[in-house]
C-alpha cells in the first residue's frame, strides 16, 4: 500500500497532535484539524490503512491512534520540515532519543 498524500498528511497531523498533549488522536480531533474538509469516516479508513502499514498503533478498541516506532521513523525521515524547530513533549523527546540511542548502539555492535 503506497503512501499518497493524504496518508502522509494525517501521519504528520497524528504525529504533531500526540507530540502536543499525549493522547490518542482520534477521527474526530483529525477533522477538526483538518477543518473538516475531509470527513471522520474518511480519515478512520486513512488511519486503519496507516495502522495496517505499521505507521500506527491503537493502544485500546475504543481510542485513538498512536504513531509507532516505524511511524515515527518515517515521520522523521520523509516529513519533517528540518527548516522549523518541531514541539513535543518531554515524554516523546526521551522516547526519539531512545530509538536514536538503540539504533546506535545495535550498529555499533554488529560492525
Amino acid at each position: 500500500m503506497p503512501m499518497d498524500d493524504r496518508k502522509r498528511r494525517v501521519l504528520r497531523a497524528i504525529v504533531t497532535l500526540y507530540g502536543a498533549d499525549g493522547e490518542p488522536v482520534g477521527s474526530g480531533l483529525l477533522a477538526e484539524q483538518f477543518g473538516h474538509a475531509v470527513s471522520s469516516a474518511t480519515l478512520r479508513n486513512e488511519m486503519a490503512a496507516l495502522t495496517k502499514l505499521g505507521l500506527l498503533e491503537q493502544p485500546h478498541t475504543s481510542a485513538g491512534r498512536v504513531p509507532s516506532a516505524k511511524g515515527y521513523r518515517y515521520y522523521i525521515d520523509n516529513l519533517l520540515d528540518t527548516g522549523h524547530p518541531v514541539a513535543i513533549s518531554a515524554r516523546h523527546y526521551t522516547f526519539l532519543y531512545s530509538l536514536y540511542f538503540q539504533e546506535e548502539i545495535s550498529g555499533f555492535f554488529s560492525s
